[in-house]
């Protein structure tokens, strides 16, 4: 795993007012870090996997995730969800 390759995230989440709680990774490799609020396009950040692993170091137990497969939790800490994207 690249931990330089870029990722999708909310500058809420890199402030650290919310939790990491929805995580995508889509088909085309692409991962996104959500929390649980409405995201507008001025909300969103590109920062590394490094940086994303810094704020939550548990998002390391998810990389495994599947391309095309989502990842949901209701609080941080609390056990992945897995589904299938839609």
């Amino acid at each position: 795993m690249d931990l330089n390759q870029a990722v999708f995230t909310v500058k809420a989440i890199v402030e650290k007012e919310r939790s990491i709680l929805h995580i995508i990774h889509d088909e085309d490799s692409e991962w996104q870090f959500l929390s649980d609020e409405f995201v507008t396009m001025d909300d969103l950040m590109i920062v590394s996997l490094k940086q994303i692993i810094e704020i939550d170091e548990t998002i390391s137990d998810i990389l495994s995730l599947t391309q095309g497969y989502e990842a949901h939790r209701n609080h941080k800490g609390g056990k992945w969800a897995m589904t299938k994207s839609v």
